[in-house]
């Protein structure tokens, strides 16, 4: 896992294609969470750590292994967090087959009463990226 790179309130990591990743990258929701000063909202990091777990397990799906690595961002913006995910190698290059497209949909939509912002594309380079938005409660 490589160091956060990027402003003070952006982490950049690199994370292997593997099952373990995910549990990595909960652990990261944890800390930057904590390190941004919101760790007493517990509902904001509940939301957090769903939108970051569901988004590497089907970017480590998606990839079927032939993804190396995978690249997520963490950020704090003004009034939200956002969370990203990016493949530039996939299983299938360019192909957005009907099961990949089902895949992260279902995601979108179980995300989609819990996040503020949502979505994927698959990139003209190949690969795709997905990301998710929370909003921090005023108080945070």
């Amino acid at each position: 896992m490589s160091k956060p790179t990027g402003p003070a309130n952006t982490y950049l990591y690199d994370l292997p294609a593997n099952p373990q990743s995910v549990e990595k990258c909960r652990t990261l929701v944890h800390i930057l969470v904590r390190r941004w000063g919101l760790y007493q909202q517990s509902d904001l990091l509940d939301r957090m750590e769903e939108c970051a777990t569901m988004l590497v397990t089907v970017a480590i799906e998606d990839s079927s292994g032939g993804c190396e690595p995978i690249h997520v961002r963490f950020a704090r913006e003004e009034t939200r967090l956002r969370f990203d995910v990016h493949m530039y190698e996939i299983a299938e290059p360019g192909a957005d087959s009907t099961d990949v497209k089902a895949q992260w949909e279902r995601i979108a939509a179980e995300l989609a009463d819990r996040t503020a912002d949502w979505g994927y594309e698959t990139l003209d380079a190949g690969g795709r990226h997905g990301w998710c938005t929370v909003d921090i409660p005023e108080e945070g």
